[in-house]
This record gives C-alpha cells, sequence and structure tokens, in this order.
C-alpha cells in the first residue's frame, strides 16, 4: 500500500502497553474479533495474542490512553509507564473500513498485582479469551500468533539493552 492512499485514509492513533513484571514476564492478551481484518481482508483463523491498549480518544496524548487502557483492562492505576520504545504503523480493515493503525507501545514495569477486568468495555468481554504472563523464551518457542509478528524479533533487545532514546520503528 502506498504512502499516498494511507495519507488518505481515516487512520487510528493506539497506545499500547509492553507490561513486563519484575521476572520479565509479558502481559498479551488472547482475542478474536471478526469485525477485524488484515489487509486483505482475511480475518484470522485463529484466537491471537497481543499487547495490552487501545485507541486514543479524541484530544488524549498517547500516555494518557496507555494509562486510561492499563486502568481499563488490568485494573491496574500506579505504574510508571516507562518511555515510549516502539511506534508501528499497519492497515486493519474494522467492519470492511481500511483503518492506519498508528500504535505507540510504552515499557511499564510492575513489582506484582492482582488484575482486574472490572473495567472491561462490553466488546473487551466478547472478543478477550485470556490474559496471560510470557516468558520471552515461551514466546519464542510457542506456535502461538502474535501481533505485532515482530514482537518476536525485538523483545530480546527491549529486555537486555539499554532502552533507546527515541521510539524504534518496527514492522511485522
Amino acid at each position: 500500500m502506498t504512502k499516498e492512499k494511507q495519507s488518505r485514509m481515516k487512520s487510528r492513533p493506539t497506545a499500547r502497553l509492553l507490561l513486563f513484571d519484575a521476572a520479565d514476564h509479558l502481559l498479551l492478551m488472547r482475542m478474536h474479533d471478526a469485525d477485524v481484518a488484515g489487509p486483505d481482508g482475511l480475518v484470522a483463523a485463529r484466537d491471537y495474542w497481543v499487547t495490552i491498549g487501545g485507541g486514543m480518544d479524541e484530544g488524549e496524548s498517547a500516555r494518557d490512553a496507555a494509562m486510561r487502557e492499563l486502568r481499563e483492562e488490568t485494573g491496574l492505576a500506579q505504574v510508571d509507564l516507562g518511555p515510549p520504545v516502539w511506534y508501528r504503523e499497519h492497515v486493519l480493515k474494522i467492519r470492511g473500513t481500511d483503518i492506519l493503525m498508528q500504535e505507540t507501545f510504552f515499557f511499564p514495569r510492575i513489582e506484582e498485582a492482582a488484575l482486574s477486568r472490572a473495567g472491561w468495555t462490553a466488546l473487551e468481554h466478547r472478543v478477550v479469551k485470556d490474559l496471560k504472563w510470557w516468558t520471552h523464551q515461551d514466546i519464542l518457542r510457542s506456535d502461538e500468533l502474535f501481533f505485532p509478528a515482530a514482537l518476536q524479533t525485538h523483545l530480546s533487545a527491549l529486555l537486555t539493552a539499554p532502552l533507546p532514546d527515541t521510539s524504534l520503528l518496527i514492522a511485522d
């Protein structure tokens, strides 16, 4: 898809969280939404794992949206988001319309916490199947479907190298 076509497309800025616990486990959501397809219009045939997060509300910053999504999806409120570490753009078809997803990924760490689904929307209750803490090695060995697909490639550097000064542009 050309940059020109993307520039005319409706965009959806989103804030996503690479939420790690003290033992370097990453929290992911298993979901399946039949209203969301790849740019080819094909809906994933099976469930997939994604990071916590979602769309920014009008006038909301990426940091504020990340905090709101964190509260809604996990019940956690007292978290240092850390810096934005990744950025990516990709196209999804949502209910048949091409949407340019513009994702900013934050890198918060927590010691330990009980998670809550009390803030979930009706849509989240319908499409989210599970929450799970994953080790990097388990993600690498898994035959599950992860988004972003580059998660498996970029996690190692995020966990072992100094954090980037600016967000890295990642692609699938």
